[in-house]
């Protein structure tokens, strides 16, 4: 290099740098990879809601690494725009205070959040309500019942005041157990 002292001193500051730039992006890219494995466990486990996704994009995509788009496919298998796009679906029936979903969730289904209180109502193949019950850790309580062998084909939940959810879990559970006998009684 025919560089002066201060130009040489300047131009190995400035590959200096490039070297770190190069060390934190292959840092940000194996921070990028844990994280989209942590939010693939959660998204199988059914422990995360479209909103969450669409801040975890939001997340990522700030660090504007290239292929980002194709390793969220290979995470999450939902595109960024369907995740924006389910996450407002999701805020509109959330905010109606009425959830309903399958099992396993189908896309575009979602619990309602850990700390919303809610009465739930466990449905079989036919409708027919099998379980009525109250939590406000619905997608917990949920892999609980599994747990217990407990099986059924949907569900709906609505929210309640955490004070009320006993009575309304009586209510429901009286209005259920009518509707069962009106629906089993031969005409």
């Amino acid at each position: 290099m025919s560089l002066s002292d201060s130009l040489r001193a300047s131009a190995l500051h400035i590959e200096l740098l490039q070297d770190k730039r190069v060390r934190l992006g292959d840092a940000l890219m194996s921070a990028e990879l844990q994280f989209l494995a942590a939010l693939r466990r959660e998204d199988v486990a059914g422990q995360i809601t479209w909103a969450q996704l669409r801040d975890a994009y939001s997340i990522l995509s700030a660090g504007q690494l290239r292929g980002l788009r194709a390793r969220w496919l290979d995470a999450i298998g939902v595109s960024p725009e369907e995740v924006i796009l389910n996450a407002k679906r999701s805020a509109a029936g959330g905010a109606s205070g009425l959830w309903s979903g399958h099992l396993p969730l189908l896309h575009g289904e979602y619990y309602p959040p850990t700390g919303q209180s809610v009465v739930f109502v466990l449905f079989d193949p036919h409708r027919h309500p099998i379980h009525v019950s109250n939590t406000d850790r619905c997608s917990e309580r949920f892999a609980e019942l599994r747990a217990q062998g407990n099986r059924w084909s949907s569900w709906t939940a609505h929210a309640v005041d955490k004070a009320e959810a006993v009575n309304v879990q009586a209510r429901l559970t009286r209005h259920y157990q009518t509707y069962g006998n009106r629906q089993r009684v031969p005409a």
